[in-house]
């Protein structure tokens, strides 16, 4: 069984909207994230959670994909 790109991984973690587009340097770019990397951001998303994003980054209403 092939295992999940980095995207979706991403994706399944609630970090990446589903139906954002990326062009194909960003998906490129996302990719390259290692297995760590890409664990990292799921474990800070866990450890400080969607509600500690939307009070105090600007992340809470991102014009792009990447969601927490």
């Amino acid at each position: 069984m092939k295992s999940p790109s980095t995207i979706q991984r991403l994706v399944d973690a609630g970090l990446i909207r589903a139906d954002h587009k990326f062009s194909e340097q960003d998906q490129q770019l996302l990719e390259s994230l290692s297995e760590d990397e890409v664990n990292a951001l799921i474990s800070v998303k866990t450890k400080l959670g969607e509600d500690f994003f939307n009070r105090n980054t600007e992340l809470a209403y991102p014009p792009v994909g990447i969601v927490f």
